[in-house]
């Protein structure tokens, strides 16, 4: 199961800890929504007060709202954007920032135009799921369903990132370099990240239960119980990460 964030109720998930302090970096969650024109926060690397400084993948306050990445150390800097589904269905996005001055961002299979720009963040602390961090705290809350959400301490390659489209899990993408990854199954609170045991804090109340995408997981990974049948497990014979 994966979780649906209510925007008026700000709800989000938050760790004050974070095993990334500086690029290279790579983020990648699936979420889906309808909401557009406004800001939504999928999976933010900050400082984790009131200081909007850090990482992040958000959706574009315009219509079709699409997806792009920030970096952010008291000025914004972003890469361009991709489209990406409004209808409430599920889409892959992720966030490569490969230097200073170089980030990406992905829906799907896409990725947008090179955002250049020289910005470093410091004093980063916390992980959140669900918003971003303004001057004045947490804000521009997800209005939707959110799930797997993942971070690596390298940037990924293309080919990498096209089999976390397709539903491939992190797990099978440089597991050297996973060092978060929160699946948001829906049963625990705190959520957990099963690679460096960070417990995600709920906030803003509960935020409900929802189908998971359809992520394909490795054969010995053990799922909780009630996880929704859309989720496959796979020995994914043949398949060599990237």
């Amino acid at each position: 199961m994966a979780r649906t964030f209510v925007r008026t109720s700000s709800q989000f998930l938050e760790v004050n800890s974070t095993p990334i302090t500086a690029v290279p970096l790579s983020m990648s969650i699936w979420g889906s929504s309808s909401l557009v024109n406004n800001f939504q926060g999928a999976l933010t690397v900050d400082v984790g007060t009131t200081a909007n400084e850090g990482w992040w993948i958000e959706t574009l306050n315009d219509a079709p709202s699409p997806m792009r990445s920030v970096t952010h150390d008291g000025g914004f800097f972003f890469s361009g954007t991709v489209t990406r589904p409004v209808d409430g269905t599920w889409f892959f996005t992720a966030g490569r920032f490969s230097g200073n001055s170089s980030r990406f961002a992905r829906v799907d299979q896409t990725e947008s135009s090179e955002g250049t720009d020289t910005k470093t963040p410091s004093g980063v602390a916390a992980i959140s799921i669900g918003c971003r961090k303004g001057q004045s705290g947490s804000e521009n809350f997800w209005d939707g369903d959110l799930a797997e959400a993942a971070l690596w301490n390298v940037s990924l390659l293309d080919k990498e990132f096209i089999a976390l489209a397709k539903g491939y899990s992190p797990l099978f993408i440089r597991p050297q370099n996973l060092v978060f990854y929160c699946p948001i199954w829906g049963n625990d609170s705190p959520e957990i990240d099963i690679i460096g045991g960070r417990q995600m804090t709920l906030t803003g109340g509960t935020p409900a239960k929802a189908d998971h995408p359809p992520i394909i997981y490795p054969s010995n990974l053990q799922l909780p119980s009630g996880i929704s049948s859309a989720i496959y497990i796979s020995p994914f014979p043949g398949f060599r990460a990237p």
